[in-house]
């Protein structure tokens, strides 16, 4: 009887955390259906931190290339698994413009992001 009572407390507990998730939820969904790309800027807003932080955790799982000329682009397995894309953008510098390549994160990887850090808390002291 006891662990019958137990398990009811509990299947009680978390259909009550769902309900308090269910709006996060349906607007992170909501969110990743508006576009099939986004920026480090908004895919960070997006994860609940910032994108120099998110940089910063992505270079230290691996996930982007550390420095060089090619400074914060994802390595080609994460390229290859649709998690992120590039394009190249065109930025006015003081010696005139460049052109740049630029990480956009897809919405299969922002859901993959989330995954991944939803159990590492992103340090936002960084």
């Amino acid at each position: 009887m006891k662990l019958a009572y137990e398990q009811q407390i509990y299947i009680e507990t978390q259909q009550k955390q769902i309900e308090i998730q269910k709006p996060k939820v349906e607007a992170f969904e909501a969110f990743l259906s508006t576009k099939n790309s986004f920026t480090f800027n908004e895919a960070a807003k997006a994860l609940g931190t910032g994108q120099n932080r998110l940089f910063v955790k992505l270079r230290a799982m691996g996930i982007l290339i550390e420095d060089g000329p090619n400074h914060n682009l994802p390595k080609q397995p994460y390229l290859d698994r649709n998690y992120f894309t590039t394009r190249h953008v065109t930025v006015r510098r003081s010696r005139g413009d460049e052109t740049v390549p630029q990480t956009l994160v897809t919405a299969k990887g922002l859901e993959w992001l989330r995954r991944q850090l939803t159990p590492i808390h992103i340090d936002h002291a960084a």
